[in-house]
C-alpha cells in the first residue's frame, strides 16, 4: 500500500516538474538550483 501511495506522489511531483519547466525554465532552474544548494551534500 505504501508503494503504492510512493508511486503516485513521485507521478504528482513530475507532473508539477514538468508544468513548471514547460511553463517558465529559467525561474524553475534557479528554484531547483536553490532547493540543491540547500539540501545537505551526502559527502559531508
Amino acid at each position: 500500500m505504501r508503494f503504492i501511495l510512493f508511486l503516485i506522489v513521485l507521478a504528482v511531483l513530475m507532473l508539477i516538474v514538468l508544468y513548471v519547466m514547460g511553463d517558465r525554465r529559467q525561474p524553475a532552474q534557479r528554484i531547483i538550483e536553490q532547493e540543491v544548494v540547500l539540501q545537505p551534500k551526502e559527502g559531508e
